[in-house]
C-alpha cells in the first residue's frame, strides 16, 4: 500500500549512511570440504609454520588454505581503511575462521599493522583502534560451530599468548533461571511480562532511596544511605559518590541475596534448592516476595504498602551484589562463555546468567550472536545501549550473508488478518463513543451518571498510557486508519 506522506523512519544507531561498494573476493573452489588433510578442487594447503604473519597464532589449524591466506590479507587491508569486505566461497572453506583470525590480529597488533599497511594512499593516518569482533549468523548450527572454533583457537594458542575472551549472546528465555519453572507467577502468566514485573520489584528493593526496610541480619550495620529512612535531600558527599558509582546499592543487593539464600522453609514446609539446567542454585525452589526480606516491624501497621509488595528475582539482586563478578573468563569453556558455562558459573552463585552474559560480552574480544543482535531494531538498541557493542571499534562479521535480505525482511515485517483488523476497528469505535459521551452506541447505554464518569476516567487513563496517543481525537484518527486499511485489503482479497 503506497504511503502518500512518507516520513523519515527512525534508524538504529550507526545504520545510516551512503551505500558502499564492497570489495569482492571469490574463491576458486566450488566443492565442499571439512577435511584439511588433502587438496580439493584447487584448495592449496600451506603449512602454517611456513608463514610469518601476525595472524598465525590465532589460526587454530596446522595448515591453511591458500584462499584463506589471501582472504586474511585482504581483510586486514580493508580494516586499515575501515572498509567493507565481501568474501564469497564454498561451504567448508573457512571463510568465517579467516575473518575472525584477521579480526583478532587487528585488535591485538594495531601498531605493527599500522607500520605494514598504512601509507599515503590510506584513508587513515594510523591503523584503526578496534576492540572487539561481533560475529552473527542466522543458523543455530553455525553458531555452535563458531563456538567450537573459538574453543579450538584458545586450545591451540601458545602459552605466551593470551586466550581470546569470547561470549555467546543468547535470549532471555535461554539465560534466565525462572524460564522453565512451574512456580507462581510463571505457571499461569507469560514469561517476559512476569520477568519484567519481578525485575521492577527487585529494582525497588535494592535501589538507593528504597522505601522498603530490609531485615538486616544481626551484626550487620549498613551504611546510613543503605537504610530505607535515609534523607537523600541532605545526602553526604560519600552517599552521593556511591549513588553515582553504582546503578543499585550493592549493600542492599547483597543482604537481599543472603536473606533469600537463608530461606530453608516456607509456611512450615521445608524448601528444596532450585535447580536450573542441572545446576543447583543457592536459592530455594520458591520465588520470594518483598515481605520475605523486609523488616515488617518498621512498616506502618506491620505491613508493606501495596505498591511495595510483590515477588522479585533474587538472581537479579545477586548480580548487583558484586561490584566485580566473582568469576572470570578462565572459568568458561576454554575462555568461551556459552550458555552452559555461564549458567553453571552464575546461577550456582545466585547471580543472573543473563546479566552476567551482558557484562562479559562488554569485555570480550569476540562476541557470537544471531542476526537479531545486529538487525532487529529492539534487540539492536539493547545490544548497543546496554552492552555498548555497536560502535566504531567493532568489527562486524556477518555469516550466511546471502540470507540477509530474506531473514531481515521477515524480522522487520508484521502480519495481521482481516478478522483482527475488524475487532480492532470495533474496539476503537466503542472507546471513541465512550470518550465523546455517545453511550447509546456502546455496549452499556443505560449507565447512570456516576458510572459514565467512571468509564470516561478509566478510558482517559488508558489512552494516556498508550505510546503515541495523547487525546481522544487520536482514537478517531486511528479508527479512520483501520477503516481505510480494511477497505484496501478487503478489495485486494476479493479481486
Amino acid at each position: 500500500m503506497a504511503n502518500d506522506h512518507p516520513e523519515q523512519q527512525e534508524v538504529p544507531p550507526d545504520f545510516a549512511g551512503s551505500a558502499v561498494e564492497p570489495d569482492v573476493i571469490e574463491t576458486e573452489s566450488s566443492g565442499e570440504s571439512d577435511s584439511r588433510d588433502h587438496d580439493s578442487d584447487g584448495l592449496r594447503l600451506i603449512d602454517l609454520d611456513d608463514i610469518d604473519e601476525y595472524w598465525t597464532p590465532y589460526f587454530r589449524y596446522d595448515t591453511v588454505y591458500g584462499d584463506q591466506v589471501d582472504a586474511i590479507d585482504s581483510f586486514l587491508d580493508l580494516l586499515a581503511d575501515n572498509g567493507y569486505y565481501l568474501l564469497e566461497g564454498a561451504c567448508g572453506t573457512g571463510k568465517t575462521l579467516a575473518a575472525v583470525s584477521a579480526g583478532i590480529t587487528a585488535i591485538r597488533h594495531q601498531s605493527e599493522l599500522g607500520e605494514e599497511r598504512i601509507d599515503e594512499d590510506n584513508v587513515n593516518s594510523s591503523f584503526p583502534d578496534y576492540s572487539r569482533i561481533l560475529v552473527t549468523t542466522p543458523l543455530k548450527q553455525q553458531l555452535k560451530q563458531f563456538v567450537d572454533e573459538m574453543k579450538g583457537i584458545n586450545q591451540s594458542i601458545s602459552s605466551d599468548t593470551a586466550p581470546v575472551a569470547t561470549t555467546v549472546l543468547r535470549g532471555r528465555r535461554d539465560m534466565m533461571p525462572y524460564a522453565d519453572v512451574d512456580l507462581q507467577p510463571f505457571d499461569e502468566n507469560p514469561f517476559n511480562q512476569q520477568m519484567d514485573d519481578l525485575r521492577e520489584m527487585t529494582a525497588e528493593l535494592i535501589r538507593f532511596g528504597s522505601d522498603i526496610p530490609l531485615d538486616w541480619p544481626d551484626g550487620v550495620t549498613p551504611a546510613p544511605w543503605s537504610r530505607y529512612d535515609y534523607d537523600w535531600s541532605e545526602a553526604s558527599e560519600t552517599a552521593e559518590q556511591h549513588r553515582d558509582k553504582y546503578r543499585f546499592d550493592p549493600a542492599r543487593a547483597e543482604v537481599v541475596r543472603d536473606l533469600v539464600m537463608d530461606m530453608d522453609s516456607r509456611d512450615g514446609n521445608e524448601l528444596d534448592s532450585l535447580v536450573v539446567d542441572g545446576v543447583e542454585t543457592p536459592y530455594p525452589e520458591y520465588i520470594p516476595a518483598t515481605p520475605d526480606v523486609a523488616d515488617q516491624s518498621k512498616t506502618q501497621g506491620g505491613q508493606l504498602r501495596v505498591d511495595l509488595t510483590g515477588k522479585f528475582d533474587p538472581f537479579y539482586a545477586g548480580f548487583f551484589a558484586f561490584p566485580n563478578l566473582p568469576f572470570g573468563f578462565k572459568d568458561g569453556n576454554n575462555y568461551v562463555f556459552d550458555q552452559e558455562s555461564m549458567v553453571r558459573e552464575a546461577a550456582s552463585r545466585g547471580i543472573c546468567p543473563h546479566e552476567a552474559m551482558a557484562d562479559f560480552a562488554s569485555r570480550s574480544e569476540v562476541v557470537l550472536g544471531n542476526y537479531t543482535h545486529l538487525f532487529d531494531p529492539e534487540t539492536r538498541y539493547l545490544t548497543d545501549g546496554k552492552l555498548g557493542l555497536l560502535d566504531g571499534q567493532t568489527i562486524s562479521v556477518v555469516d550466511e550473508a546471502h540470507q540477509i535480505e530474506g531473514r531481515v525482511r521477515d524480522m522487520l515485517s508484521e502480519s495481521v488478518d482481516l478478522y483482527t483488523l475488524d475487532r480492532a476497528q470495533n474496539d476503537i469505535d466503542i472507546a471513541y463513543n465512550y470518550a465523546i459521551g455517545n453511550f447509546e452506541k456502546t455496549p452499556t447505554p443505560g449507565l447512570n451518571k456516576t458510572d459514565k464518569d467512571t468509564a470516561q476516567n478509566v478510558l482517559s487513563r488508558a489512552v494516556q498510557s498508550v505510546q503515541g496517543v495523547s487525546s481522544f481525537d487520536d482514537l478517531e484518527e486511528i479508527g479512520n486508519f483501520l477503516n481505510e486499511m480494511q477497505h484496501r485489503l478487503g478489495a485486494r482479497w476479493w479481486c
